[in-house]
C-alpha cells in the first residue's frame, strides 16, 4: 500500500475509534427493554470512503473493515466482512451513477445502516441469541440507532470532506 492510502486508512480507523468511545456513554440495555443506541461512525466512513476507491481496491478496504470491526467488535468473525464486501459492491454500483451530494450520501448510507442492521438482528435470530420481535427490535434499537446516526452523520459527511479536500491540496 502506497502513502495515498494513509489518510483513507487513519479516517476509518478514527472513525472506529469513535464508535469506541460513543459506545461508553450511549446507553446499551442488557436486559432489552430500553432503546439501544449503536455508533456507525466506521461504516459511514467505510461508505464514503468507498466511492473515491479505484475497482481493484474497494474489496481489500471492505475485507480489512470488516474484519477489524468483527475482530474488536462482534463475536461473529465472516458475518461483518460479509456486510462491508456486499455494501462495498452496491456502494460502488449506486454511487457510481450519482452526484455525490450530500442526500444521495444520506439516503445510501441509512440504507447501509438498515441493511447491516436487519442482517445482524436475523442472524441474532437464527442463532437464538435475541428474542426480541420485530416490533421492539425496530422501536428499541433501529429507529433510536438512525435517529443518533443521522446525527452523527453530518459530522463525518462534512468532516470527510474537509479532511479529504486537505489532503487532495497537499497531494497536488
Amino acid at each position: 500500500m502506497n502513502n495515498k492510502h494513509l489518510p483513507r486508512i487513519f479516517l476509518l480507523w478514527l472513525a472506529f475509534m469513535m464508535d469506541s468511545v460513543l459506545s461508553f456513554f450511549l446507553p446499551f440495555d442488557f436486559t432489552k427493554s430500553s432503546p439501544m443506541l449503536i455508533s456507525c461512525m466506521g461504516l459511514m466512513m467505510f461508505t464514503l470512503i468507498n466511492n473515491e476507491l479505484k475497482d481493484e481496491e474497494y474489496l481489500p478496504y471492505a475485507v480489512i473493515a470488516g474484519g477489524y470491526y468483527s475482530i474488536l467488535y462482534a463475536d461473529s468473525l465472516f458475518i461483518y466482512i460479509l456486510i462491508y464486501c456486499v455494501i462495498a459492491y452496491f456502494g460502488r454500483k449506486y454511487m457510481k451513477y450519482s452526484s455525490y451530494s450530500f442526500i444521495e450520501s444520506y439516503i445510501f448510507i441509512f440504507s447501509t445502516i438498515i441493511f447491516q442492521e436487519v442482517v445482524i438482528y436475523i442472524m441474532m435470530i437464527i442463532s437464538q441469541v435475541t428474542k426480541l420481535g420485530v416490533l421492539k427490535y425496530l422501536t428499541l434499537r433501529l429507529l433510536p440507532t438512525l435517529v443518533l446516526n443521522s446525527i452523527l452523520f453530518v459530522f463525518v459527511f462534512y468532516g470527510y470532506k474537509w479532511i479529504s479536500r486537505k489532503f487532495q491540496e497537499k497531494s497536488v
